[in-house]
């Protein structure tokens, strides 16, 4: 059995059972890369912080990016529709009020 990467699980555990559309689809592998890079990411400052002489740059670096990162993923993430909602604009609100 193949190992299960960071991503898979985050994939999984958006919105189960979802058919997704070809654009949403294309976020979801991204979403999964950029979760796979944060874990990676994630094992190297595990292992500069268990340096006995952490380099003060290179953990900050590391954090930055992690920090990038993960704000990526919610952005992507939130873009998603799993209610298959089509969100209504104000213009057209205001239009079906007025007939």
């Amino acid at each position: 059995m193949a190992d299960i990467t960071a991503g898979q699980i985050l994939d999984e555990g958006l919105a189960p059972n979802v058919e997704w559309d070809a654009a949403e689809r294309v976020v979801l592998t991204l979403v999964e890369q950029s979760a796979d890079r944060t874990a990676v990411l994630q094992t190297l400052l595990d292992a500069e912080m268990a340096k006995p002489e952490v380099a003060g740059l290179r953990v900050c670096e590391l954090a930055a990016e992690i920090r990038q990162a993960e704000a990526a993923i919610a952005k992507m993430a939130k873009s998603l529709n799993p209610e298959m909602v089509q969100a209504k604009s104000l213009r057209h609100m205001r239009a079906a009020n007025v007939r």
